[in-house]
């Protein structure tokens, strides 16, 4: 399957967002959130001058995370297998080294044991 045709994502720089962020100074704060994406919060900071300024602290000390979260968000997103067969070692009274086979589900990585249908953890089919 070719991935040619998704546009390439858009790159968000730490020094444009804490630069943003700096605007605080003249009473514009929420212009950094606006930038990553976040609209609803960016307005509400313009609106209240940064949640009355604990907002705008807050946003200095994990704002390198929300740079990041908005470049993971922009990434397509691939297909992942549905199943995946793993072989694992597995100790039983009457066979000490018995391999029995797993499946691991491809949407949550629940590792069920073979024969079972569905993933106990989210409902889906195992079936190949």
């Amino acid at each position: 399957m070719s991935y040619t045709h998704l546009q390439k994502p858009s790159y968000r720089s730490r020094v444009t967002a804490y630069f943003l962020w700096a605007f605080f100074l003249v009473g514009l704060c929420g212009l950094h959130r606006l930038y990553l994406g976040k609209r609803s919060t960016g307005w509400l900071w313009l609106l209240t001058f940064g949640l009355f300024g604990f907002g705008t602290l807050y946003d200095f000390l994990v704002l390198h995370n929300l740079v990041r979260e908005a470049n993971v968000a922009d990434l397509p997103v691939r297909p992942r297998p549905r199943n995946v067969v793993l072989f694992a070692p597995s100790i039983t009274h009457n066979h000490p080294v018995e391999i029995r086979t797993r499946v691991k589900c491809g949407y949550c990585g629940t590792v069920s044991p073979d024969g079972v249908q569905k993933c106990p953890n989210c409902g889906v089919c195992l079936a190949a």
